[in-house]
């Protein structure tokens, strides 16, 4: 049965992806994007797709979110200011948009009785690991206003909907990567050295590169969220890595390896506030209550990325979106502001 789903921030990194692969699979979508880091051009091959509403608007605007949630049968809320540093400069500004306009999505949700809530959260929840691989049922301790929002953001879905019966899912994501990456979150690092690595700069670590993290390919992340609406019972918090752990030295080494490039020697400098030492999932509940298996391997999906970045250097393969336009070309897009 076709679905109609609202994704906020759909013109961004995930939530591109997410729209895509609900075009795919037959569903209607509505994106609701501020297009601050967000961009059209993400969405380029689905514009003509008549399934496609795009909205320009905030999701701390009550007027915004009571029209985009309309006739809708499930929200994959995906809109956010995910940037750590950013957030420690920025407190007020992350915590009005990842609290305050989660809250206005979730009554609008729960006044309209709308099926399924996702939420997009993170492993950056649990703060330093007091074990590994670190399951749902670790201590909550956020070490940065975007973590802290991010938490806060959880208890609302979970308390709002479970109120009126509904369904609501937090994904504690953990370093997603993959192609069109914004400028926000920690799987940026994989964009950064790939740019690096293939402009022949010097890539810059944060620390002693020991620390490890728990990449996840987009496209992974794209199928459960899909599988989520479709198919699976799933509700409450649950994790999306690899369970594989893979240090910050090793990564950099691994996309070198993969160019065959010369590039030179990262370069190590102080560590930053509010980054973790180790992030590594626990993908029981995630293998057994969604009965979900990431099948992209870091090489295969870092081959991706540096891929994009080579073919980065032919200006004729860029999307070419005028920002005055708002319809741009003969599309079926419908692009307005609210």
């Amino acid at each position: 049965m076709a679905l109609r789903v609202l994704v906020t921030g759909g013109a961004g990194f995930i939530g591109s992806h997410v729209t895509k692969e609900l075009a795919h699979r037959g569903h209607e979508t509505v994106i609701v994007d501020d297009f601050s880091s967000g961009r059209i051009d993400s969405l380029s091959d689905i514009l003509d797709s008549k399934r496609i509403q795009i909205i320009r608007g905030d999701i701390r605007e009550r007027r915004v979110v009571e029209n985009c949630t309309k006739y809708v049968d499930s929200i994959v809320h995906l809109a956010a200011k995910t940037n750590i540093p950013a957030s420690i400069e920025y407190p007020r500004e992350t915590m009005d948009v990842n609290v305050n306009g989660t809250a206005n999505l979730v009554s609008a949700c729960a006044d309209r009785e709308v099926d399924t809530f996702v939420l997009a959260s993170s492993c950056a929840v649990y703060g330093e690991a007091q074990r590994l691989p670190i399951p749902e049922k670790h201590p909550l301790d956020p070490l940065s206003p975007y973590a802290t929002s991010k938490v806060l953001a959880e208890r609302e879905c979970a308390e709002k909907m479970r109120e009126r019966g509904l369904r609501s899912i937090s994904l504690r994501l953990f370093n997603v990567y993959g192609g069109r990456t914004g400028n926000g979150g920690e799987g940026n690092v994989v964009n950064t050295f790939a740019r690096k690595i293939v402009e022949g700069e010097t890539p810059i670590i944060y620390g002693d590169g020991n620390q490890t993290r728990d990449f996840i390919h987009v496209d992974d992340v794209t199928q459960a969220i899909c599988n989520i609406l479709e198919s699976s019972p799933l509700e409450g918090v649950c994790n999306l890595g690899t369970g594989i752990s893979t240090t910050i030295n090793g990564l950099a080494q691994k996309m070198t390896s993969i160019t065959g490039s010369n590039s030179r020697t990262p370069q190590h400098v102080g560590s930053r506030f509010g980054d973790v030492r180790h992030s590594q999932a626990d993908t029981a509940l995630m293998t057994k209550a969604l009965a979900f298996v990431p099948r992209t391997n870091l090489e295969e999906g870092l081959s991706r990325v540096l891929g994009i970045h080579k073919r980065a250097a032919d200006p004729s393969g860029y999307f070419k979106y005028d920002s005055a336009k708002r319809n741009p070309g003969n599309v079926g897009l419908e692009l307005s502001s609210l």
